[in-house]
């Protein structure tokens, strides 16, 4: 049937040259329990339900990834893609396998953000199989006050997002998107010089096309910087 026919594939786009915490790749940066933030990724993606995994990196960080501790669980050699792009719409665009059907799944989300909400992926996949008029659905995280104006923040009425803004001090939305799944017809708002996924959102929202949200109870890190990932150190210590 339907459901069972369509495939979830996650991407994880580690290309980044990390050049706000000197180079060091961001997704080894070690959380509790011996893991680290990619390794967290994934395991999330794999209760999410994910079949695939595709991860894109450069040609530095590659040995490092093709040896990580336990990602062979998840990765076989040919599905670490070494890519050189300048943003992450541009890397996950040549993620997205050219036999692809449009109904497959596709769940993205930053290998160096950290959250603790393993049942989130279900219901948002959950939720994008089942309403068939949505184009992708997005998990939301509350904004803390010293996010403000550093993530991706989303406007939403009962049902759906209404408007995106990426990195605002004056916005005053009270959600941040961490998470997105969306079906593999939506790839065409998902525009390389668009620096983030996120601002798909609103190219989808202008072809009056529905995009669903779910809302995470948990904390949400993005550990692109020093401070931040003192911040969640904190947190789980």
């Amino acid at each position: 049937n339907y459901l069972s026919m369509t495939k979830k594939i996650g991407l994880i786009a580690a290309a980044g040259l990390s050049s706000r915490i000197n180079g060091i790749p961001k997704f080894l940066l070690p959380i509790k329990n011996n893991k680290n933030l990619i390794t967290n990724s994934f395991v999330w993606l794999q209760n999410a339900g994910v079949e695939k995994f595709i991860c894109a990196t450069n040609k530095t960080f590659q040995p490092i990834l093709s040896k990580l501790d336990g990602l062979d669980n998840f990765l076989r050699p040919d599905d670490i893609k070494i890519v050189n792009t300048k943003t992450m719409n541009e890397t996950i665009n040549k993620l997205i396998p050219k036999t692809a059907e449009p109904d497959d799944i596709f769940v993205t989300m930053m290998p160096d953000t950290y959250f603790d909400d393993h049942g989130l992926g279900k219901k948002i996949i959950k939720k994008l199989e089942k309403e068939e008029n949505l184009e992708a659905v997005v998990g939301l995280f509350q904004m803390r006050e010293d996010q403000r104006g550093k993530l991706g923040q989303c406007q939403v009425n009962d049902n759906f997002i209404t408007e995106v803004i990426d990195k605002s001090e004056s916005c005053n939305f009270k959600y941040i998107w961490g998470v997105i799944a969306w079906r593999n017809s939506y790839g065409k708002y998902i525009v390389n010089s668009d620096l983030s996924i996120g601002l798909s959102i609103n190219r989808a929202i202008k072809d009056k096309k529905q995009v669903g949200f779910v809302v995470s109870s948990s904390t949400y890190f993005d550990c692109g910087s020093v401070d931040e990932y003192w911040k969640l150190i904190k947190f789980l210590t």
